[in-house]
């Protein structure tokens, strides 16, 4: 289990969140118009605008010389009703557009098995997949989409794993 624990636990602390996504923001991996999960909403939204490049430079040099420095501006972002809404640097992830999947499904006898559905799906989308929940009678089918087959596989393993 020791080689899937980076999937669960990607980020060690709220700086860890912030600064993968001053990276992803710098680099152009995160743009306006970029779906994103907000753990604020506990949903998807789309990114319009994060903090200004001379703002993160700051940051860096800050945080390279002092403990503790305020966090970069908020994220702007619209909900799919149109609402505009801002969040912390830390409480976004980029939602992969990747079309490799893997499944697990949740069986309704299982106790528990709405709650352990919905704690899948926010700790996917954390981590940036896609996901998809089909409801049936047996329980809920949850499709998680990423950008390598691997890394979903490894996913779902780590859930297998973990929800026994």
């Amino acid at each position: 289990m020791e080689q899937h624990n980076h999937i669960f636990f990607e980020f060690k602390s709220v700086f860890d969140l912030i600064e993968k996504n001053i990276k992803y923001i710098e680099a152009g991996v995160l743009t306006p118009g970029d779906i994103v999960y907000c753990s604020k909403l506990l949903k998807d939204v789309v990114f319009l605008e994060g903090p200004s490049l001379d703002e993160l430079g700051n940051y860096h040099k800050d945080r390279a010389i002092y403990e503790t420095v305020p966090f970069p501006s908020n994220i702007k972002f619209k909900t799919f009703n149109g609402e505009i809404g801002e969040c912390p640097v830390a409480c976004i992830a980029k939602i992969s557009s990747g079309s490799f999947f893997s499944s697990y499904e949740v069986k309704s006898e299982r106790k528990g098995y709405k709650t352990i559905s919905m704690n899948l799906e926010f700790l996917a989308r954390a981590n940036g997949f896609r996901v998809e929940v089909l409801e049936s009678e047996k329980g809920y089918l949850l499709k998680f989409f990423g950008d390598s087959q691997e890394k979903v596989d490894q996913f779902v393993d780590c859930v297998k794993m973990v929800i026994k």
